[in-house]
């Protein structure tokens, strides 16, 4: 799935399976099923993640600064 690779990193917030390989989601899934402190963890971390980079403030952060400076730039021309 696209994006995966840039939010999901292996075995750290989730897990990359490759493509069309159910043997490798089920196992994954199994673990994931069986292993309450694993799935605490991987959890943890993928809110961390997302609260430290894509949350609304930090993203609209990012964007007024994008436009401020497009603004600068347009007043030089």
């Amino acid at each position: 799935i696209n994006g995966c690779t840039e939010i999901v990193t292996n075995g750290v917030n989730g897990f990359i399976v490759p493509v069309k390989n159910s043997e490798a989601l089920t196992v994954e899934m199994k673990r994931l099923y069986e292993d309450e402190r694993l799935r605490k963890e991987l959890t943890l971390k993928s809110r961390s993640l997302m609260t430290d980079n894509y949350e609304r403030k930090v993203f609209w952060r990012i964007l007024l600064k994008e436009y401020k400076e497009l603004q600068a730039e347009s007043k030089h021309d």
